[in-house]
């Protein structure tokens, strides 16, 4: 998909994994973020990617569930998009680019990443259009748009942050788990989105990762919570 702000019915419809009928439906109730130019829908897609972050955490949009079922095959989950060492525990105080460098030097230090500024660059430049901080204590930082460019393979990192670090969640509350990704697809990255953010409405599973002293300890917890939710 082209790196455009504004997308059409059948570039939204590409990209969500819907029938652009549907899609037109959605804008015209007013349930799509969308406006009309020249008669026709338009979609900036700064706005979708914020419709699609609340409606995957807050369970409001029913294409979600189309969304989690593409691609669905055991390679793709988010544990198998963690790297060995790709789990940071426990993150380094400081701020959110801080944060953001601890967690692309996972992709450096495995040579996934062959520009690490202009990624840290670009999901800062994403953070300052919206803050991908929930109220549960998780964010989920991404580039705006896949880095295929500067990145050799997908790969998701997480780091743990026990005493809390701001990073602009819309309840001031603070951040203790992060979830960098890091992927070449707009397909694979909203399956990513999509399970991470279910995940994310777990309280009990928030509370595990943030008391796991061990980084072994974490990604069991992933996998397992992945199991239970979603059967791989």
């Amino acid at each position: 998909m082209p790196h455009d702000e504004i997308m059409t019915s059948r570039e939204v419809a590409d990209y969500l994994k819907l029938n652009a009928r549907t899609v037109t439906q959605l804008a015209a109730s007013g349930r799509l973020p969308a406006m009309k130019l020249g008669g026709r829908w338009r979609f900036k897609r700064s706005f979708l990617e914020k419709w699609l972050e609340q409606g995957l955490v807050e369970g409001f949009a029913h294409e979600v569930g189309l969304i989690e079922t593409h691609e669905a095959s055991a390679d793709c989950t988010v544990a198998s998009l963690i790297p060995d060492n790709g789990i940071v525990l426990p993150l380094e105080p400081g701020d959110a680019q801080d944060v953001v460098s601890q967690l692309v030097n996972v992709g450096v230090e495995h040579q996934f990443v062959t520009n690490a500024p202009i990624l840290v660059d670009a999901i800062m430049e994403r953070e300052e259009t919206f803050s991908t901080a929930l109220p549960s204590g998780v964010a989920l930082p991404h580039p705006r748009f896949r880095m295929a460019r500067v990145l050799r393979q997908p790969f998701i990192a997480v780091g743990v942050s026990p005493a809390g670090i701001e990073y602009g969640a819309p309840d001031g509350s603070l951040t203790h788990i992060f979830f960098l990704m890091c992927l070449r697809t707009d397909a694979l990255h909203l399956r990513a989105l999509a399970r991470i953010s279910h995940m994310a409405r777990s309280d009990a599973f928030i509370e595990r990762l943030k008391t796991c002293d061990e980084s072994d300890t974490i990604r069991q917890c992933i996998i397992d919570e992945e199991q239970q939710i979603f059967g791989n």
